[in-house]
């Protein structure tokens, strides 16, 4: 007996900014949704190897790069992040997070 298997394409998801209607969302609200899980809610949390945020002193073109790209364990956020004003955003409630 032979069981088929249909392949469906992995195509990204449609981004959301593309429809004018769009709100960005706050830097706080990204970092809940995609950071709080390994860096917790204070950037303290330090599981699976992700890095203390509170004692941090990258500045925001570093943050950026690593928040798009990933790092050493750090998955790439970038897809998750649909335009520059989410990006600053983020970086900035990333920064906030500092002692």
């Amino acid at each position: 007996m032979f069981l088929g298997l249909t392949l469906v394409g992995c195509e990204e998801p449609p981004n959301p900014a593309e429809n004018p209607d769009y709100k960005s969302r706050s830097g706080e609200k990204i970092y809940k949704e995609r950071c709080t899980t390994c860096h917790g809610v204070d950037g303290k949390l330090g599981d699976s190897g992700a890095k203390d945020l509170s004692v941090s002193k990258m500045d925001s073109g570093a943050i950026a790069k690593i928040i798009k790209n990933g790092k050493n364990g750090m998955p790439r956020q970038g897809k998750y992040i649909y335009n520059d004003e989410e990006m600053s955003n983020t970086v900035q409630y990333v920064k906030s997070l500092r002692k």
